[in-house]
């Protein structure tokens, strides 16, 4: 048999990673899985308890944690698989034991990895040393006691065979997924999707995780869509306002999606441009699904894909945007069009999800 970890989250905390989108290639995930014919557990967690106790009431909760996930999963039997998404919602220190104990039961553990905390947590300068090393240690002990990993890209494979983490265990995703149930394509012929359009930035807006945001060139237009846009409207730089993740295919208007991120417009810079040259922003999804080319730094992980499946183009600066622009032609971009239009049927329908846990079956069963 097959199960899957659904968590769910506080009503604030759902709230909360609506508003944000955070939550959106979870939820899709969880329906792919749903679709597969897997048996979903629940879990209600409630990091929140976590997060404002003192040590000894964090002990507690970690040590509940674990009692809870091990009670859950009794039923499951030699030879079950059970898909966690990763990290956890309900982070607790021994999840490393946790899955050991799983291990030893003789039951399968393949891992979806949203997040690698080791790269992108452990480096933030407003943690500690010590927070820092048990952030690294916890999630690579973790890592290491699953039977599989789907992992985000090539560079991420690399990085954690570097590691010497999963060299025989890691399944490729490719990309995100991003579902659109019930697309319309009648509704979504009424967007304006042109070369002349002004390029298009989704996502949290906030300076301090996408500073870039305010030192965007002159000389090119851009339309915003997002939380936490904290600058005014000018010449170059339009706010379009903030929309639920099923609604913003159907507003955005432009000719390319931008996925950029870190400080300056110069390059990718700081904590959040090194992790965009490993993990697979879910922004691009939302952009190819919406059947939108993209433009993308030409350092991040997903320039590749992008480059195979012409579906946009790879560019070193913000600051040769305008250029860059200029020198794309009505025929590259139509074709760019068609490419991108061919890419978000399949991200519409699961297709990357559904190939990697194919794949595992695979692996599971040789």
């Amino acid at each position: 048999m097959e199960y899957y970890i659904r968590e769910l989250l506080s009503e604030t905390k759902e709230k909360e990673r609506e508003k944000h989108a955070g939550g959106k290639a979870r939820k899709d995930v969880n329906e792919l899985f749903e679709r597969e014919g897997m048996k979903h557990i629940d879990f209600h967690a409630n990091d929140e308890a976590r997060e404002k106790g003192n040590l000894f009431q964090k002990m507690i909760y970690h040590l509940f944690s674990l009692r809870c996930w091990m009670k859950k999963t009794k039923r499951l039997k030699k030879g079950d698989t059970l898909y966690v998404q990763f990290p956890t919602a309900d982070h607790f220190i021994f999840q490393g034991l946790f899955f050991g104990w799983l291990r030893m039961r003789k039951i399968h553990i393949v891992l979806l990895i949203h997040d690698l905390m080791l790269l992108r947590e452990a480096l933030r300068k407003d943690k500690s040393i010590k927070e820092r090393i048990r952030l690294w240690l916890e999630e690579k002990i973790t890592l290491k006691q699953c039977s599989y990993m789907i992992v985000h890209n090539d560079r991420m494979e690399r990085y954690l065979k570097n590691m010497h983490i999963g060299r025989n265990k890691i399944v490729n995703l490719r990309i995100f997924d991003y579902l659109i149930p019930g697309w319309d394509e009648e509704k979504a012929s009424k967007r304006q999707i042109s070369r002349s359009m002004p390029v298009i930035i989704a996502g949290n807006l906030s300076p301090s995780k996408a500073g870039y945001v305010y030192q965007l060139p002159e000389g090119c237009r851009f339309h915003l869509y997002g939380v936490l846009y904290e600058g005014e409207d000018h010449g170059s730089r339009t706010y379009m306002g903030a929309f639920l993740p099923e609604e913003l295919p159907y507003v955005m208007d432009g000719s390319f999606g931008l996925v950029w991120d870190g400080e300056s417009a110069k390059t990718c810079s700081g904590i959040y441009g090194k992790y965009l040259q490993i993990n697979n922003p879910h922004k691009t999804s939302l952009y190819l699904a919406s059947g939108i080319p993209v433009i993308i730094w030409e350092k991040a992980a997903l320039a590749d894909f992008v480059k195979k499946y012409k579906v946009g183009i790879p560019i070193k600066s913000l600051e040769d945007l305008e250029h860059t622009l200029e020198a794309i032609t009505e025929d590259e971009y139509d074709e760019m069009l068609i490419h991108a239009k061919k890419m978000a049927v399949k991200l519409r329908s699961g297709y990357f999800t559904k190939r990697a846990v194919s794949i595992c079956r695979r692996k599971i069963r040789s």
